[in-house]
């Protein structure tokens, strides 16, 4: 993303927040990446020094930086995940992580585009609700005694046809910790062989009355055409102990895939009053 980086904080250190206004941006054009301390873990590097973590698992590969396409929306470069074919039922992940966000009662906003290949698949051989892929989870810090993360995710499925285009595309909230997702606000589809924006507005909160939770999902062609898809008042997320959340981009999933599974991501920003 050419000339457009701004981080006021950084990921590595713990966080305090407050009301100030905070925006980070993922620098693709020059971002690098470089190994972790664990297979499962690597490090996405800007030129400024700033950092995110990114995730892997199983048959996910590490997010990589691409120059598949002569322009992308932000410049040539852009955010590749992927999740090759695997023969278990093990979830599988390729991620970036951004750390301790949002905060509760403070809404946050994720905007970001999207590529999915026209040689790409999202092709599962089970059917059922884990049969959907992430794009984006809202995950929360906190060990659940039945599932209950992510709280809000946006999901993409191919129908059960491997060559499907447009491919399906939902969000879904969940406001219990029973591992189920009754509220979905927003379905769609998704044609591939280009690109789609994306805008999240995310104010996590478990009160009542004037302070209750929101999700809004924009869709268009940019941040200057769009939008608002669906949304979403009550719950989003859980006990407010610990308040602590991460941001979650890429690609996971816990079924059989056929083929190769992959996601370009380009022009991510995530900003905070």
């Amino acid at each position: 993303m050419k000339n457009s980086l701004v981080l006021c904080v950084s990921l590595l250190l713990p966080l305090t927040f407050s009301h100030a206004q905070e925006s980070i941006s993922i620098d693709a054009e020059s971002a690098s990446f470089k190994s972790g301390t664990s297979p499962q873990l690597g490090t996405l590097i800007n030129t400024d020094g700033t950092s995110f973590t990114t995730q892997r698992r199983g048959a996910g590969d590490h997010p990589a930086i691409s120059s598949r396409f002569n322009s992308t929306p932000a410049g040539n470069s852009s955010v590749k995940f992927q999740l090759a074919p695997l023969p278990n039922n093990d979830a599988k992940r390729s991620e970036l992580v951004i750390s301790n966000k949002p905060a509760f009662d403070i809404q946050a906003s994720l905007q970001f585009k999207v590529y999915i290949p026209e040689d790409g698949t999202f092709h599962v051989q089970q059917s059922g609700p884990d049969t959907w892929l992430a794009l984006v989870q809202l995950w929360q810090n906190l060990n659940c005694t039945v599932a209950c993360n992510p709280p809000v995710s946006l999901e993409v499925e191919d129908g059960a046809n491997p060559d499907a285009n447009p491919v399906l595309v939902r969000l879904r909230v969940r406001n219990d910790q029973t591992g189920n997702y009754p509220i979905v606000p927003y379905t769609g589809s998704l044609s591939k062989g280009v690109w789609h924006y994306f805008k999240l507005n995310i104010k996590p909160s478990v009160g009542t009355g004037g302070n209750v939770g929101k999700v809004e999902i924009y869709y268009g062609n940019d941040a200057n055409n769009n939008t608002l898809v669906g949304s979403y008042s009550g719950q989003v997320g859980f006990s407010s102990n610990p308040p602590s959340f991460l941001q979650k981009i890429g690609l996971y999933g816990g079924q059989l895939n056929q083929g190769l599974q992959t996601a370009y991501f380009d022009d991510i920003q995530y900003t905070s009053p």
